[in-house]
């Protein structure tokens, strides 16, 4: 089992920085899927800064990070 979407798209698809690292667990990509549609916007965001930082830098739209400060009451 994995503790975040990060490590478990890290065991699905690798990042940019390395390969796929070898894991014990089952991967199944619907599973992977229906746990981003109930993650909350920080983990989102902290997984797509963590496995593709140059590529998310400067490119995700402002209203998309300005709603997730908004969820976290900011």
């Amino acid at each position: 089992m994995h503790n975040s979407p990060t490590e478990h798209a890290r065991c699905l698809y690798g990042d940019e920085f390395r390969p796929v690292p070898a894991c014990g667990c089952e991967h199944r990509e619907h599973c992977f899927i229906e746990e981003l549609t109930f993650a909350d916007a920080d983990c989102l965001l902290a997984m797509l800064r963590q496995l593709c930082p140059d590529i998310v830098d400067g490119h995700l739209p402002v209203a998309w990070d300005a709603e997730a400060s908004r969820c976290r009451g900011r």
